[in-house]
């Protein structure tokens, strides 16, 4: 699933346990592609070679755009094959579920849940159509957030920051609060946590949820409503966190909050974002398939872009733990 790019980079790995829980996220993704796949009758369509124009002519498809990059998907995962170029073939997949796959639905229900139901959309969108609003946004994204999954990845991603400069940290893009939750358990001596969060609604659930386990009783809490890439507090900070910090910003934006993350750390801080990244700027990345059915989905950064974004302000010591996790350093003077 994952590949290395060329940069003064290190490549790191997560606890045994994190690793599984991600075979188990690329069993889910490539079965539920081929899945749909086989429902759509691609298996029937594509005994010979065909053009991404001919199946959507086939099949009345009128995204080309996802279809080709669905097509790409498959290619790159083997359930496809590519004898010509611009035409793909049926090759074939197992559909049946993995140990892994089985440990991840386990481990992360409202996390599969999600995506299961954005798998059955992919033909929708395929036709044409989006997902706008998802009923029950907030509750579903707290569910997945909480999840095992994401609390795992969050706790072994702070784990690799062993000490940090400052007893002050920024928790960007926090979403329901349970990446603060996770900080007051891997770094007890913290005192003050900054929560910057963008929407309203999303702010008053992670207050919520802080002040129910009493995190806000055992340290500072100051809630910022704002987008960090244009405002981040007037202060220090020995360690900033993001969660899917650039997916929900804009690409346009990405050099002035590294900026402003560089600016804002102390010397040695660190800097971690839990983030999906593309391979490549233009390869296809199966979890990122499924979220193109999302109407507000800006996409996944490529590990090549945004590595050089970090270098170019100043970070160093950069780190990738499954093409889920970046680490960066603000160098000492």
């Amino acid at each position: 699933m994952f590949k290395k790019v060329k940069s003064k980079i290190k490549w790191g790995s997560l606890p045994a346990e994190v690793k599984d829980l991600f075979k188990g996220l690329q069993h889910f993704l490539t079965r539920s592609l081929a899945q749909i796949a086989v429902k759509e009758d691609l298996n029937i369509i594509l005994k010979d070679p065909c053009k991404v124009a001919e199946i959507a002519k086939e099949k009345g498809y009128s995204d080309l755009g996802i279809l080709d990059y669905y097509l790409r998907t498959l290619a790159i995962l083997g359930v496809l094959e590519e004898p010509e170029s611009h035409k793909f073939a049926w090759k074939g997949h197992n559909l049946k579920i993995s140990a892994f796959e089985r440990l991840f639905s386990e481990k992360s229900t409202p996390f599969a849940s999600k995506l299961s139901e954005y798998a059955e959309f992919l033909p929708k969108a395929l036709r044409g159509e989006r997902i706008r609003h998802e009923e029950g946004f907030l509750a579903i994204m707290d569910a997945i957030y909480s999840s095992h999954f994401y609390t795992s990845l969050i706790s072994s991603a702070l784990e690799k920051a062993h000490e940090i400069p400052s007893k002050k940290i920024f928790d960007l893009f926090g979403y329901t609060g349970w990446s603060s939750i996770t900080m007051e358990k891997v770094f007890p001596e913290i005192d003050q946590i900054f929560f910057v969060e963008p929407d309203a609604q999303i702010l008053a659930v992670a207050k919520e949820n802080l002040s129910n386990l009493g995190i806000t009783d055992e340290i500072k809490m100051e809630f910022i409503e704002t987008n960090p890439w244009e405002e981040l507090p007037e202060t220090k900070a020995g360690l900033i966190f993001g969660l899917e910090l650039f997916q929900r910003t804009d690409p346009k934006n990405y050099e002035n909050l590294l900026k402003l993350c560089f600016g804002a750390l102390e010397e040695e801080g660190k800097f971690i974002a839990i983030q999906p990244l593309r391979l490549q700027p233009h390869e296809p990345f199966s979890y990122e398939v499924l979220l193109l059915v999302k109407q507000d989905f800006r996409g996944f950064p490529s590990q090549e872009s945004l590595l050089q974004q970090l270098e170019k302000v100043g970070f160093e010591n950069l780190t990738i733990l499954e093409n889920f996790v970046i680490l960066a350093e603000k160098p000492s003077k």
